[in-house]
């Protein structure tokens, strides 16, 4: 079965301790049109940064589902777009991508050593330039479907600030006809496991002034935190 061996890839990465929720969430995901494709992608995923690439893509399926929308994984197969979702007659499809770790940390601080200094850590111009070239990398695959790009984000150097600060770029150059952005791309959402001081986890960043219900799909989704959502879509089955 699909599902059980997309449970024990995923358990030899990460271990025993989430093997119930993962097997709670898979069979949730089992309920969606395409999850087959998506387990033999996991089942077979050779290292942990491919796993992860790949549950990115479930914990979106489930943030959706948690908010009520139908969702389809691959609805127009394997080199489509990753997801399609539908509420109240409207649909879109829904590219996810995630950030992996690039540039290694600051060294090691060796307290017990008093010539060691506080290294400045981080570089905001590079990392804003590298949240922008991933969003790009997602706009030949939209297709001509409404399009959601949504990106999870692993990287600890990046924050929800410079994706900001990315796609306010995207839009000033689409402005000035620096870059052909898809029309019918409606948003960004960006998420990561940190949690904000205004108890906020996921951002909706529009791409083209549009209205309802893109605009209402964005306020659920800053207003969401993303385990709820996942609880949420798993007492769905």
């Amino acid at each position: 079965m699909s599902l059980d061996k997309a449970l024990r890839n995923a358990t030899k990465f990460f271990g025993e301790e989430n093997e119930k929720l993962n097997r709670l969430q898979y069979e949730r995901i089992q309920m969606m049109p395409g999850s087959r494709q998506m387990f033999k992608r996991i089942a077979s995923a050779p290292d942990i940064e491919q796993l992860m690439d790949y549950l990115a893509e479930v914990r979106y399926a489930l943030v959706f589902a948690g908010l009520n929308f139908d969702v389809e994984i691959e609805p127009f197969g394997k080199k489509g777009p990753d997801l399609q979702i539908a509420k109240n007659g409207n649909r879109a499809i829904v590219e996810v991508k995630r950030f992996r770790k690039v540039y290694s940390g600051p060294p090691e601080l060796d307290i017990n050593n008093p010539k060691t200094m506080l290294v400045e850590y981080g570089n905001i111009t590079r990392d804003v330039r590298k949240a922008f070239n991933i969003i790009l990398t997602k706009f030949d695959q939209i297709g001509n479907s409404d399009a959601i790009i949504a990106v999870w984000n692993d990287d600890e150097d990046l924050d929800d600030w410079e994706v900001s600060k990315a796609v306010q770029n995207i839009r000033l150059d689409s402005k000035n006809n620096k870059l052909a952005v898809p029309s019918n791309l409606a948003f960004v959402v960006y998420g990561s496991k940190w949690i904000g001081d205004q108890n906020q986890q996921l951002y909706c960043f529009p791409i083209h002034q549009r209205h309802s219900p893109y605009l209402l799909w964005c306020q659920e989704l800053d207003s969401s935190i993303v385990s709820d959502l996942v609880h949420k879509a798993i007492g769905q089955s």
